[in-house]
């Protein structure tokens, strides 16, 4: 017995410490990639002219270099709560699933441990070995919930939790909350396709919005200025006009990503993804324009 519990200890000991290796390799990346913008931003502004092309976009890659990894690593970690939230009600289930066939709970858990979840199973082994070393289930759960940090989650398992603790059937409260998880996905979905088109219209506006820019200053600023300048008129327009609508440009896609994400996605950090984006295209094009 004896032997056992230090095996599972051990086996605890290096899950805890895969985690913690991904965490501090997400947290050198972005230390490293913040310390070479902050070099580059500083070499662009003592060793390049402030009215230069290269002076811009060193500067940009600058911010896009630190800002890059953050965005990331977050939104890596949205795509695995997503996947987690999806498997999870399919966890309760396989689990009420083997609690109904006679196994005790810790067995019934140990069993579903050997089936993949995807992004779950690393945390349903963990809580697989919190079991064994004598946890709660209750306290085990819980522990999984917290660790995954997905509201949905840590509602569900305080769900269960309180259920279980008042003494009903564990299948049953399974089988209730995997249901009910069922149907908050459902709704997710639909709500999904439904603010798409939404997103999908704030690109195409946009992008139409890039067009009329690059044909006002490509073609018809030059031609004014042609104009301009037969009437003895020194006005540059030629210079001027690429550079404001080159802020314009980088301002209206921070905001339009901003407003994307609110509405598709209902949060404003999920809008900095789609700001981004659009920040790379305003790039691209600063640099037909200029």
């Amino acid at each position: 017995m004896i032997p056992k519990i230090f095996k599972r200890k051990r086996r605890k000991k290096i899950l805890d410490k895969e985690e913690k290796r991904r965490e501090e390799f997400k947290n050198s990346v972005i230390l490293s990639t913040s310390i070479i913008a902050i070099c580059l931003l500083l070499l662009d502004f003592a060793l390049v002219a402030r009215e230069s092309k290269l002076f811009i976009i060193l500067a940009i890659a600058a911010i896009l270099l630190a800002i890059i990894p953050v965005f990331f690593f977050y939104f890596k970690r949205r795509v695995e709560i997503k996947e987690i939230e999806m498997q999870f009600p399919k966890f309760l289930r396989d689990l009420a699933e083997a609690k109904r066939s006679g196994m005790t709970l810790p067995l019934a858990l140990k069993t579903v441990s050997t089936n993949d979840y995807g992004p779950l199973s690393k945390h349903v082994k963990k809580m697989n070995t919190q079991l064994e070393l004598g946890f709660p289930f209750d306290k085990a759960l819980e522990s999984m919930g917290n660790r995954i940090g997905s509201p949905l989650i840590k509602k569900l398992s305080s769900a269960i939790n309180q259920a279980y603790m008042a003494g009903g059937a564990i299948e049953a409260i399974l089988d209730a909350v995997a249901a009910s998880s069922f149907e908050v996905e459902k709704l997710r979905k639909e709500r999904e396709s439904i603010v798409y088109t939404q997103m999908v219209e704030g690109y195409v506006i946009f992008i139409i919005f890039i067009v009329i820019v690059v044909v006002l200053v490509k073609y018809t600023f030059p031609l004014l200025q042609s104009t301009i300048a037969t009437e003895a008129l020194e006005v540059n327009v030629a210079e001027s006009m690429p550079r404001m609508f080159s802020h314009m440009l980088l301002i209206q896609s921070i905001f339009a990503g901003i407003a994307i994400g609110v509405m598709a996605e209902g949060s404003v950090r999920s809008g900095l993804k789609h700001s981004l984006i659009l920040l790379t295209i305003s790039l691209v094009t600063i640099a037909i324009i200029y």
